[in-house]
């Protein structure tokens, strides 16, 4: 792969594309998603093996232009905010499964982020004043 261009955002955003519509076109048996998908791939491809790194620079670039300025537009819509923060909230539970674990509080339901470790324990909730009993398996 020595002075190819590789995969770089652009590339990425593509083979989810591909992966996106091949998944819809199981379902919907579509001609005009198999050529986009086959368009997506091509395109994915060519991308990667071609020489010509200051193109593929600057298509890069413009990708990153176009999706830097759909992301301040999204952040101004409020469901499109609620669903970003729903995902980010779900990716930082799943970096912290090795050492935290969430419980929600009977009182507030308030969500609580305790310690990873095994057993049953009397947990204060620090918005309510609650004091619960919570189990941790595992």
């Amino acid at each position: 792969m020595y002075g190819r261009n590789g995969m770089d955002a652009l590339n990425h955003a593509l083979f989810w594309t591909y992966i996106v519509l091949w998944a819809i076109n199981l379902f919907a048996r579509s001609t005009v998603l198999v050529f986009l998908c086959t368009l997506a791939a091509v395109w994915m491809l060519f991308r990667c093996f071609s020489r010509n790194l200051s193109g593929r620079r600057r298509e890069n670039m413009i990708y990153w232009n176009l999706k830097s300025r759909f992301q301040m537009k999204a952040q101004k819509i409020k469901p499109l905010r609620a669903i970003a923060a729903f995902f980010k909230k779900c990716s930082v539970r799943i970096k912290n499964i090795p050492t935290k674990r969430y419980r929600t509080c009977p009182g507030c339901k308030a969500e609580l982020c305790l310690p990873r470790r095994v057993g049953k324990h009397t947990v204060r909730c620090p918005k309510c004043g609650n004091e619960f009993d919570v189990t941790i398996r595992i």
